[in-house]
């Protein structure tokens, strides 16, 4: 009976269905009759099952950390420098999570109380990626980023990413140091040489006169570890220098065989295997006078700077970047042949025989030679120290990060002249609309002032409806600029929404970030060449502390009055809610928030500017028509009277068909046309104030 009923009501269901058309030009259809309405939803529950729909969405807490650490905890010198960071984070007062793409191997590490999986970390202000930069992280694109490198562990993927995408990126040693300047355009990049995290021991001898103890600590005894264990070894069981005595480490335990040939050797003193607590490593390099790395690739040489400052010598492969870490004055540079490279590391190799000439050669005069000259680089390490405390203090107040959040004005700066070392781009837009006669002396004038600028510029000539005589003028710099051209007419709200696509594309492919754009007409004169980027580009530097500030402009019109004047370098400067749209400067990622032209306005009515019947009301639409509009943002505009000049004043001569000549901007302004957004004028004598002072 039950199949009966189900089968009845699911062809009543598919007559609905097929009905649909027909019922709906007669009314029988649920948004018109109830019932219709009710069949419906009981169809949906038989056939479909029943959605439960909570009423109230709970919005789910995020927590919150000052930074998220990305680096493993495992037996790795990168977890010594994650110790070394935790220190500076506690000092710092930060608070900080702990997380990596690979599960922690050292279960028993204090590190461990900071852990997250990669899926459950808190929101963070900053993350910290040591060796890897992985950007399919949580909150990876609000975080500010640093970025430290060790150049055998950098693969393409996060090399070419970080340069997208990294804030500020560090450095340990002076190795390729240049070639990483220049590759991150869009970070600052710093020579950061890393500290020990053993404090530093004035040690000349603390072992039996007339031996020489080495250490060696080594990984897996297989060809694939980059410590040469195979050469190591054999170097060891036929070493002929009586006075060397050997204390080696091993991750796992070696092959029996191997293990009894190096207890049985008079030359080796202790072999031990896997972690070892910090105080164990203490003993090892306190009861040693060498330390052999003989590592065929390095990033840092972490073991280098805790061998140096225990006081023990560092011996370490002739090639880079040890030999930017280790000179031969202190240390034991020993001969290999480079065989390749392991990502952006060059690769060494070193025989057996080398080894045992190294050993060989050994002796107490020498030894004692480098133990001395060995105290000039430990008071290197001390200043490291210092230098690494001070570096990420002050990174924490140009990026803001915790209890800088409200930092003042004078130690932003101070924090900002130290850190922000890269050079800022401007890409500059200048729209031209078929008048060849006001665009050949604005783009002239417009090159002047990006050859005077101190940023870097890329000047594109946005050309509407482009003329011979547009692209003669155009060709004449064709080396100097980019040039995106249209045969119909398409207006400034085609042209602006352009930009919008367009600077993002030629960053991302460029991969040089833009950092401001510049919007000029071709009838906008830039009249002060020596300070038009210099002043307007820089008050919006400065201006990045408080976060205030919209777009800067250098041309004043009287009907654009503003609220305040004030000072900067001398110039005088008027706060505005509204601009004229004839030129202006903005934060790139503003303008990209501050969002698109739409086509139409409210009633319809299409944009056809470049005139003559309705223009886009640009310098309204700043703070009037997008969601995200300066005023919504609380941002004004800053205006540099005098910057810029407007030479099509006619309304013949303008695209938008507007009569911009003194006697009528005079006429409006008596007539109070003007652009009034913070409410009427008190008082017929204010009015006189802005008519005569803006």
């Amino acid at each position: 009976m039950n199949k009966i009923i189900v089968r009845t009501m699911h062809r009543i269901y598919l007559i609905f269905k097929k009905t649909y058309s027909v019922r709906k030009r007669v009314g029988l259809v649920a948004q018109k009759l109830i019932i219709i309405a009710r069949l419906r939803n009981i169809f949906k529950r038989i056939f479909f099952g029943v959605r439960k729909v909570n009423k109230v969405n709970k919005v789910n807490k995020v927590n919150k950390v000052n930074v998220v650490i990305y680096a493993p905890i495992a037996i790795a010198g990168l977890t010594t420098q994650l110790k070394q960071m935790m220190d500076i984070l506690k000092s710092e007062g930060m608070t900080f999570e702990i997380t990596y793409y690979a599960k922690p191997t050292l279960k028993d590490s204090p590190l461990m109380k900071y852990w997250k999986d990669v899926d459950k970390i808190s929101e963070p202000e900053l993350i910290i990626f040591f060796e890897r930069f992985h950007v399919n992280i949580p909150y990876f694109s609000q975080a500010k980023k640093i970025y430290y490198i060790n150049l055998d562990w950098l693969d393409n993927c996060s090399y070419k990413n970080a340069r997208l995408f990294t804030d500020i990126v560090i450095l340990p040693t002076t190795y390729r140091f240049n070639e990483f300047v220049s590759s991150f355009a869009n970070a600052s990049v710093h020579l950061l040489p890393w500290p020990s995290i053993f404090p530093v021991i004035d040690k000349l001898s603390g072992n039996k006169e007339g031996e020489v103890k080495v250490l060696y600590v080594g990984n897996d005894y297989d060809d694939k570890s980059r410590k040469h264990p195979y050469e190591v070894v054999d170097a060891i069981l036929n070493c002929t220098n009586p006075i060397l005595k050997f204390s080696l480490k091993f991750r796992n335990k070696l092959p029996k065989s191997i293990l009894t040939k190096l207890l049985k050797s008079k030359n080796v003193d202790v072999v031990k295997y896997g972690y070892l607590p910090f105080d164990e490593i203490k003993d090892l390099y306190v009861n040693s006078d060498i330390n052999l790395i003989p590592n065929s690739t390095e990033g840092n040489g972490l073991s280098i700077l805790e061998s140096a400052a225990n006081g023990v010598v560092p011996a370490v492969l002739d090639g880079y970047p040890m030999k930017t870490v280790v000179a031969e004055s202190f240390g034991y540079l020993i001969k290999c042949d480079k065989v390749g490279m392991v990502k952006f590391a060059p690769k060494y190799q070193v025989s057996a025989l080398d080894l045992s000439r190294f050993f060989k050669d050994i002796n107490i005069e020498s030894l004692m030679s480098k133990k001395n000259a060995l105290k000039g680089f430990q008071k290197e390490l001390t200043q490291r120290q210092e230098g690494l405390y001070e570096f990420f203090n002050m990174s924490f107040q140009y990026l803001k990060i915790g209890k800088y959040n409200s930092i003042n004005a004078d130690d932003f700066f101070a924090a900002k002249n130290k850190i922000d070392t890269r050079s800022k781009m401007v890409d500059v837009y200048m729209t031209t609309y078929s008048r060849p006669k006001f665009f050949k002396e604005s783009l002239e004038k417009l090159i002047s002032a990006c050859n005077k600028s101190p940023y870097g510029h890329r000047i594109n000539i946005l050309a509407d409806k482009l003329d011979s005589e547009t692209l003669g003028i155009i060709s004449r710099h064709i080396h100097e600029l980019s040039i995106v051209s249209t045969n119909d007419q398409m207006g400034l709200p085609f042209m602006i929404n352009l930009i919008h696509d367009h600077v993002k594309l030629v960053s991302e492919r460029s991969e040089i970030r833009s950092d401001y754009i510049c919007y000029i007409q071709d009838d906008c004169f830039i009249e002060n060449i020596e300070g038009y980027f210099s002043d307007l580009v820089g008050y919006l530097e400065e201006s990045n502390f408080a976060n205030q500030v919209g777009y800067v402009s250098g041309y004043h019109c009287k009907i654009h009055p503003g609220f305040e004047k004030g000072k900067y370098n001398n110039h005088t400067i008027i706060k505005s809610d509204s601009i004229d749209g004839k030129n202006f400067i903005s934060k790139t990622n503003l303008f990209l928030k501050v969002g698109r032209l739409t086509w139409y306005f409210d009633d319809c009515d299409k944009r056809g500017n470049p005139g003559p019947i309705r223009g886009s009301h640009f310098d309204l639409w700043q703070w009037k028509e997008s969601d995200k509009s300066l005023m919504s943002q609380g941002l004004y505009n800053v205006i540099f009277p005098g910057f810029c000049s407007h030479a099509a004043v006619s309304s013949e001569e303008s695209c938008w068909s507007n009569d911009t000549s003194d006697n009528n901007t005079d006429k409006r302004v008596n007539e109070l046309r003007i652009y009034n957004t913070r409410g009427k004028f008190p008082s017929l004598e204010k009015f006189e104030y802005y008519k005569n002072n803006g």
